[in-house]
């Protein structure tokens, strides 16, 4: 920092320029082992340490970072609610403008309570048109006057809680205005640039995500060095410690490159790979050696080890044209080569091969739009581009001529069926990849993507990569196949996977000690809260009774429901209640700490729901809050079921295993019917009326109302009775009552109808098919 800033003798001002120099060094040495997603985070953390204590309140920073779930405000909503005191609710003689969700309008009633932020609710209501401008724009200005003259920081709640999706904006403005504009400039190093950093002592450490392979630029750059027959690659497994060692002393005598993959994986080898590494010396070492460490991010590399190589973080570009750059400008002239294509169809063949391009990379970044781009989770890497392009080639040879739906179907089948194992997912698949393979790629200009891609009529190297390095880096969600609604919840996982990683990263920085007075203390008073407002277990004359009240009858399918969810409650509360009396007693001495006891506490101090509840617990949310409060709605919703009789139409939220309501209905309807369950499929209809009720219930026998229903990505149009776009800015619908039936499958209406996966919750889709509860027609 003394050699780059500028001489002066006052001591101020060089104080202040050997900081900015400093936090700059920093911040770029840092940034090199950093994902994206991570760099903005990052400089906002420097921003705010610098500021904490001078313009930045703690208690405002607790509500940006931890948000209105699990904030004070809301512990003490928390507190107030398992006590049985009234919430907030939204003021019926003051409801929110027609384009603010109720979700928001409540956050905004929570903010209005603090002495900055008062007013704010006025302000809305009365330059509705200045804030419905804000609240929709996608080039975000300011906020509307007054407020566009608070503080940077302050402004970063009222957009977090007012309108989420702009806060990385808001964001990046922050950063700005207080470090300046070259920290949103991220620094990004290339491999070979990396390359010239590194000796024969030092190790290159290449961190990536889980779906990120940098085996292909390591062999690149292999090849530069003229290594490409001096390198040999290891991945880490079982018994692989001893091997790599072996290796890696061997290589340092002859001069070889060794890879190691996975090394996140090796945390039993770490140890030994320490000792190697620190023993390296420039005497005994062959100048050419070169040890390259490939890892996800982990923390069993050791601090030593990080410190003695160079690194650097190696991701995939974001964007469809950067994706699909990056993989032709890797594979070069080859990929629009084949000597085994007919010069006859040669120029289709090309035309193909840039099509699957795009589709590869536009599936990989369509997996950013969480629930609107797949159910799942899928690894799309090069190795499914490369695939495709040999069945291509092969289906073209084989047949001798060039059958779009036999290409189509065979590298569904044999390339991505495989790895798309959900059928509504597969089915998606299947209709986009008609629109980028089919009979019209032969004409000139040929788009793809709706529109967002044209296709050269002469496909060579070089005039795709002039063509995609002239398109913009951003693309619309159109060109994803997806509404354009779909950009708001991809900044909506965005900005809960930053403040997400930032309350992590803010928690592990915090000692945590059970016996620290304060600390046990808040304990106690959480353990007491939570133990007095749970209900003591059904016993066995109450369960006797319920038994009584509901037989197993096949005529009635809820009977059976009602039973098993006391059974499923009555195991997790007891064991809520035996966790925490152990961990009360823990906390007071009575006992002695055991690793359970620590594990629980820890979860309640950093107010997530413990694992030990998990294992019997609902599929729940994950602030803890969040769960005890659905916990006593789900209780006293089961309590009044028990009491009052089956109600007319099922929370379904409120049930323990909502599986069991659908397997009920199915197995009633197969043996009313002489069906076998697995031919059992699932239809809905959506009453409209009270005669529409009556009428439903009289034609369907095998049937229950269900309500609490939401309809991701589309709404239910009553006039038209069918699936329609939603409203600009929603992400879902609310559906009211819905009637699920039970049928065998309906031939004659199978062209009208949408089959829907019905999730217990929108985000579980993600998690292998956990939440998933049925398919309904």
């Amino acid at each position: 920092s003394l050699q780059h800033i500028a001489p002066t003798d006052v001591v101020s001002i060089k104080c202040t320029s050997i900081m900015n120099t400093t936090t700059w060094a920093v911040y770029q040495q840092v940034c090199s082992v950093l994902l994206d997603r991570h760099k903005t985070l990052f400089a906002f953390l420097i921003c705010t340490r610098v500021l904490m204590g001078e313009s930045i309140d703690p208690s405002e920073w607790n509500l940006l970072v931890r948000g209105f779930g699990t904030s004070k405000l809301s512990r003490d909503e928390f507190q107030r609610g398992i006590n049985n005191e009234q919430p907030a609710v939204i003021d019926p003689q003051n409801p929110p403008p027609s384009w603010i969700p109720p979700k928001l309008w409540l956050q905004v009633i929570e903010l209005e309570k603090l002495t900055k932020f008062r007013g704010l609710i006025n302000s809305i209501n009365n330059q509705t048109a200045n804030w419905k401008a804000f609240y929709e724009s996608k080039q975000p200005a300011d906020l509307p006057s007054p407020w566009n003259e608070s503080s940077p920081f302050a402004k970063l709640i009222i957009v977090k809680c007012f309108s989420p999706d702009k806060i990385m904006e808001f964001m990046k403005r922050f950063i700005a205005a207080n470090l300046g504009r070259h920290y949103g400039e991220h620094p990004k190093l290339s491999v070979p640039e990396l390359f010239s950093t590194a000796s024969q002592l030092t190790p290159i450490i290449l961190v990536h995500p889980h779906n990120v392979n940098p085996i292909p630029q390591v062999i690149k750059m292999a090849e530069l060095q003229n290594m490409k027959r001096r390198i040999e690659i290891i991945s880490y497994g079982t018994e692989q410690g001893n091997y790599a060692k072996k290796s890696i002393q061997s290589a340092l005598l002859s001069g070889h490159w060794i890879v190691v993959q996975n090394c996140h994986l090796a945390s039993d080898w770490m140890q030994d790979l320490e000792k190697i590494i620190l023993g390296i010396s420039s005497d005994s070492t062959h100048p050419k050696f070169r040890l390259w460490l490939l890892t996800e991010p982990t923390d069993v590399i050791p601090t030593s080890i990080l410190n003695a190589g160079v690194r650097m973080a190696f991701e995939n570009p974001s964007g469809i044209k950067n994706r699909a750059l990056m993989r032709f400008i890797k594979t070069g002239e080859s990929a629009f080569e084949s000597t085994n294509i007919p010069s006859s169809v040669s120029k289709i063949y090309k035309k193909m091969v840039f099509s699957m391009g795009i589709l590869v990379a536009m599936l990989q970044e369509r997996l950013r739009f969480g629930s609107f781009g797949f159910n799942r989770v899928y690894d799309f890497d090069d190795s499914d581009f490369n695939a495709a392009i040999k069945i291509i080639q092969d289906t073209i040879v084989y047949t001798g001529t060039v059958d779009f739906s036999i290409i189509r179907d065979n590298v569904t089948q044999m390339v991505f069926a495989g790895r798309i194992w959900d059928q509504n997912d597969l089915k998606t698949f299947e209709n986009l990849i008609r629109e980028y393979l089919n009979a019209d790629i032969k004409k000139s200009k040929f788009t793809i993507g709706n529109g967002s891609f044209v296709i050269p009529d002469e496909v060579t190297f070089d005039s795709v990569i002039a063509y995609l390095k002239q398109l913009p880096s951003i693309e619309e969600p159109e060109a994803y196949g997806l509404q354009s609604n779909a950009n708001l919840l991809r900044m909506n996982q965005d900005l809960d996977g930053i403040f997400g990683d930032l309350e992590l990263m803010l928690k592990s920085s915090k000692k945590f000690d059970v016996y620290q007075v304060e600390t046990s203390s808040n304990l106690l008073e959480l353990i007491t809260i939570i133990s007095n407002r749970i209900p003591d277990e059904w016993d066995q004359q109450k369960i006797h009774e319920l038994e009584l009240k509901y037989p197993s009858k096949y005529h009635q399918p809820l009977n059976s429901v009602i039973r098993r969810e006391v059974r499923l409650y009555n195991e997790l509360i007891f064991k809520i209640q035996d966790t925490l009396s152990d961990a009360k007693s823990a906390l007071e001495r009575k006992q002695t700490l055991q690793k359970r006891n620590h594990q629980l506490l820890k979860a309640l101090y950093d107010e997530r729901v413990p694992e030990e509840w998990k294992e019997v617990s609902f599929e729940g949310p994950d602030s803890l809050f969040d769960w005890v409060m659905q916990l006593r709605s789900q209780i006293d919703y089961l309590r009044q079921w028990t009491f009052e009789g089956h109600p007319k139409s099922i929370q379904i939220r409120d049930l323990f295993n909502s599986r069991d309501l659908f397997q009920a209905v199915a197995q009633h309807f197969a043996r009313k019917t002489g069906t076998q369950v697995e031919n059992v499929r699932f239809f809905a209809e959506f009453p409209n009326t009270h005669e529409d009720l009556e009428k439903m219930t009289r034609k369907h026998a095998s049937s229950v109302f269900v309500s609490g229903l939401h309809l991701d990505g589309a709404k239910w149009d009553k006039e038209k009775k069918s699936i329609t776009d939603l409203q600009s800015l929603d992400l879902s619908t609310h559906l009211n009552i819905v009637c699920i039936f039970a049928n065998i499958s309906q031939a004659e209406k199978q062209n009208q109808n949408f089959s829907c996966p019905v999730y217990y919750r929108s985000h579980q889709r993600q998690n292998k098919g956990r939440g998933l509860l049925a398919s309904v027609e």
